[in-house]
This record gives C-alpha cells, structure tokens and sequence, in this order.
C-alpha cells in the first residue's frame, strides 16, 4: 500500500543538521526527480531579478516573511536540510504524530507514505530537504503553473505503481490536481462537515482528521479496503451517500 498526503505550509526553521542538500539528494527516495527539481531551483535562484510585487504575488506572502522566503528558495542545494517529516508542523503532521511511532510502525510510515510537494514533486517522510516556500498552485511567469508541470511526470510514476501497490489518496484537492485521476487508479479518503442541513467537504476540520486517520493507518498497518472499512474514529463516521466504495471513502466530522 501507499498513502498519497500533502505537505504542509507549517514547517520547522530550525534546522541545524550540517546535512546539505547538495550533499544528501542522491540518496532520497526519489532521486530520480532531481533533473525536474533543478529546473525549478534555477528558476527560484534568480527570483530576485522579479519586481518585489511579482515575488510578493507568486509566494503568497509579504514583509519579513517574504525576505525568508525568499533567501531560503534562492540557496536550496546549499541549504541544511531535515527530514521531511520533520519539516512539516502544520495540523495534519501534528495528528499524525509519528514521533509515538514504534520502530516497525516507523519504518511502515517512512516507506509507504509518499507527500506530495510543488517543489520536490513527491517526498518519503525519511528524505531529507530545507526549508523553501512555494505551493503547487503556484504559477512561475514564463515557467508553468507547479501542478501542470508535475502532472505527467507523476501520473507517469503512478501508473507504474499501481500494477503492484493499493494506492490510498489522502490529499486535498489542490495536490490532487498533481496528477492525472482519470488515468490513476487511486482510492479517495474525503472529509466532510454539515452546517445548516448541507454536507460540504470539510476545511480546516479535515486536516486534523487527516492527520487522524493516517496515524491509524500507520498503528495498525492497514494494507486492503477491508481493513481500510475497520478504522473506528471518534467523531468520525462513514457517510454511504458520499462513498463509492470501487472509488472512495467518505466521512462526516461530528465533533459534540
């Protein structure tokens, strides 16, 4: 099995590893995607010849945040790194808490999990990477929009994946426009909330019962729908009108 998660825009500024990226990159997971990264790196190496308010635009961000933005995109291969998982600290990593993690659940998250990235494409929670800001709804002026540019490459890697591998879809539907789902067999996890008698994909709520519902995925090392079915969550219940259980899972958040 793999469990397909986004990122999050939350992550760890203190990294004092020694670890260069330049350094460790051959060793990740998906080296194999370097040649697609540098082309993204040199792009953000030279960001800094763009009008401030064009950086401002793409990066989402404005002030001092910007000034660490941009110095962190600008020096990826000559930055320390971490792993991933410890980069990200954003709700959905919070809830996953794989710091509880014993050794073997360790190992199940570190190769059956795979984060999807706008600037490294795909991530094993084990790879090793600096701190960097760059979403992958972003569009690069006289670049790509970071979705488009990935799609191929990852709907490509995927299909390969899923001759062999149940592929579980966790992601929101921003990174899921990173791949191509006519032609990936993925099964969906989605998340809803009801307000005023109308059932809506849940927001900021989902990120929490994400990162739930992966670390229940990772305790017990689910590995078939059957076993995908059994995961009890409190406040967490299927929602058969949503499911299509060849396709999808769907669940309503009720919180008392």
């Amino acid at each position: 099995m793999k469990i397909l998660i986004p990122p999050s825009e939350g992550k760890n500024t203190n990294i004092n590893t020694n670890i260069i990226y330049s350094n460790i990159r051959s060793k990740n997971t998906f080296y194999f995607l370097e040649e697609y990264r540098d082309l993204i790196f040199r792009y953000l190496e030279n960001m800094n010849k763009l009008k401030k308010s064009e950086i401002e635009k793409i990066l989402s961000v404005k002030g001092e945040n910007l000034d660490i933005a941009l110095k962190s995109n600008m020096n990826i291969k000559n930055s320390e790194c971490i792993r991933s998982k410890e980069l990200y600290t954003g709700t959905m990593f919070k809830y996953i808490d794989y710091k509880n993690f014993n050794v073997k659940q360790t190992d199940f998250y570190d190769e059956n999990v795979i984060i999807f990235s706008g600037l490294f494409g795909l991530l094993s929670p084990k790879d090793f990477i600096p701190n960097y800001k760059l979403k992958s709804n972003t569009t690069l002026p006289n670049f790509k929009k970071i979705d488009i540019y990935w799609k191929n490459i990852i709907t490509n890697y995927l299909i390969s994946l899923q001759k062999k591998e149940l592929i579980i879809d966790l992601l929101t539907n921003t990174h899921r426009n990173m791949y191509d789902q006519k032609k990936c067999n993925t099964f969906k996890i989605d998340f809803y909330e009801q307000k005023n008698n109308i059932i809506k994909k849940s927001g900021h709520n989902s990120k929490k019962y994400r990162g739930i519902f992966i670390n229940e995925i990772i305790k017990n090392k689910v590995s078939s729908f059957t076993e995908l079915k059994k995961i009890s969550i409190d406040n967490l219940y299927f929602l058969d009108e949503k499911s299509d259980e060849s396709k999808n899972y769907s669940y309503l958040i009720k919180e008392k």
